[in-house]
């Protein structure tokens, strides 16, 4: 029996970090992130559609501008409500076909890693969810360290996601991650144990 694990946490809670912990266990990972960047790729269907919708000031050459668009959505919900159309119905495709493809496998422990798993409803398709979760402060200054962000972008970026209040309510387990990453580590094994994963 495959276990199907929905993996989120705001932006640089370290849910990356648990990703790759779970990946050494064993566990075979979806990332949205990646996958967005390959559906992403010139002349695949989404840097195809968003060509067309965003036009070609976005683009160097046949390369996305992710930092140029990114700076868009973050700051006009109507463009980001746009990308996400174009987005989203692609993304799900794409992990519910990769999903098939494991569970043929028999694997044993897969993650759906998604910065957006619950506004997207991906719990639905997950045999339990977990929320990384940090500190508001702890989250602002690894932002601005991790991505050379201002403050007041790094806030902006923060606040396009859903409250962490409401994230940690929805999951099934929260992981506290303000500490290293060793501390972090003992807590994904902790739980890995739990369901008998390892």
């Amino acid at each position: 029996m495959t276990y199907i694990l929905g993996l989120t946490g705001g932006i640089a809670s370290g849910k990356s970090t648990a990703s790759q912990i779970l990946r050494e266990f064993g566990a075979q990972i979806l990332d949205a992130d990646l996958i967005t960047h390959e559906l992403q790729q010139p002349y695949q269907a989404g840097w195809k559609q968003i060509y067309q919708v965003f036009g070609k000031e976005y683009f160097e050459g046949d390369e996305l501008n992710r930092k140029k668009l990114g700076n868009l959505v973050f700051n006009d919900n109507e463009a980001l409500a746009k990308l996400n159309q174009i987005m989203h119905p692609l993304i799900r495709t794409e992990i519910k076909h990769r999903v098939e493809k494991l569970k043929t496998k028999h694997t044993k422990l897969i993650v759906i890693d998604m910065a957006l798993l619950f506004e997207d409803h991906y719990e639905n398709q997950c045999t339990s969810t977990m929320v990384i979760d940090v500190s508001p402060e702890c989250q602002i200054r690894r932002l601005m360290s991790r991505n050379q962000l201002t403050r007041a972008q790094a806030q902006a970026r923060i606040s396009a996601q859903m409250e962490r209040t409401k994230r940690n309510q929805k999951a099934d387990d929260v992981i506290e991650n303000n500490g290293s990453v060793d501390d972090l580590k003992q807590k994904m094994l902790k739980w890995l144990s739990s369901k008998d994963l390892i």
